[in-house]
């Protein structure tokens, strides 16, 4: 496909484009990002975007984006989340290594585990925050934390760290 054809064609679909991205962002600006992004990609690679099926590789690159994004986003914060757990400033020995088995057995119990444990413990946040931030119901969140905690407790008191 052309550049000059694409360009119309992506300016013929930019307001359903918007309207998609601001559906999986909630953010105007972040929505304008992320289609200004995708168009980009799209133009400099317009050879290879099929003819007839424009708008739906927008809108698939548009959603893969953001998953991309969300993902980079909880990455950093799950990092900064440990960042801010400074094992090393604990002066008890036993209750220092207490700490970095307990940090280790979270990171070992999947990424549901490590998600509602580090919001709950290290974030404080409520069941309805949890909910709200992992695009689930509160009673999952609930469900999840009681789920994890079970883990986390028969791992800790296999290993004999409780």
């Amino acid at each position: 496909m052309e550049v000059e054809e694409l360009s119309h064609e992506l300016y013929s679909i930019y307001n359903n484009l918007m309207q998609f991205a601001v559906s999986r962002t909630h953010d105007m600006t972040r929505a304008e990002d992320l289609v200004s992004e995708v168009i980009l990609a799209m133009l400099r690679r317009a050879n290879d975007i099929p003819t007839g099926s424009v708008e739906a590789y927008a809108i698939r690159s548009i959603k893969n984006r953001h998953i991309d994004d969300w993902r980079r986003e909880t990455r950093e914060r799950e990092n900064l989340a440990f960042q801010a757990i400074n094992v090393s400033q604990e002066t008890d020995p036993l209750t220092r290594i207490r700490l970095e088995e307990t940090l280790r057995v979270i990171e070992g119990l999947g990424v549901l585990c490590k998600q509602v444990l580090k919001l709950h413990f290290l974030y404080e946040y409520t069941y309805a925050e949890m909910a709200n931030a992992l695009n689930i119901n509160p009673i999952t969140a609930g469900t999840r934390m009681t789920r994890c905690r079970n883990k986390l407790d028969l791992k800790l008191v296999e290993m004999g760290v409780v």
